[in-house]
């Protein structure tokens, strides 16, 4: 069972592209269905995606990225990239989508 205090916690593969990407929407979908996203508090729980293992990634992977975000952000919570690896980075560059995703890179995963 998720602990309250921490974050939810997922992690790209090495091949972020359009099969990754139905598979980490599953995951996704799965986490915040069974999570609260909030503290007993009512502070938001941040919902983690590690990103440094990505080696490869298409077009799909960054839109379920947008999508996430934008879901997200619609109840008030964020998404944040942990170590986002420089493949990724150069692919939302390239598709100039960093003004969509608004995601706010951590340092070190927790």
């Amino acid at each position: 069972m998720q602990d309250e205090m921490n974050p939810i916690v997922l992690h790209l593969p090495e091949e972020f592209g359009i099969y990754a990407a139905g598979e980490l929407h599953r995951s996704l979908k799965s986490a915040l269905d069974a999570h609260q996203l909030t503290h007993g508090d009512g502070t938001a729980i941040p919902l983690r995606i590690g990103a440094r293992a990505v080696e490869t990634v298409d077009a799909s992977g960054i839109q379920l990225l947008i999508a996430v975000c934008a879901q997200l952000r619609s109840v008030g919570h964020r998404l944040e990239l942990v170590d986002p690896s420089h493949v990724l980075r150069k692919g939302i560059e390239r598709l100039a989508a960093g003004s969509l995703l608004n995601l706010e890179p951590v340092a070190h995963a927790a």
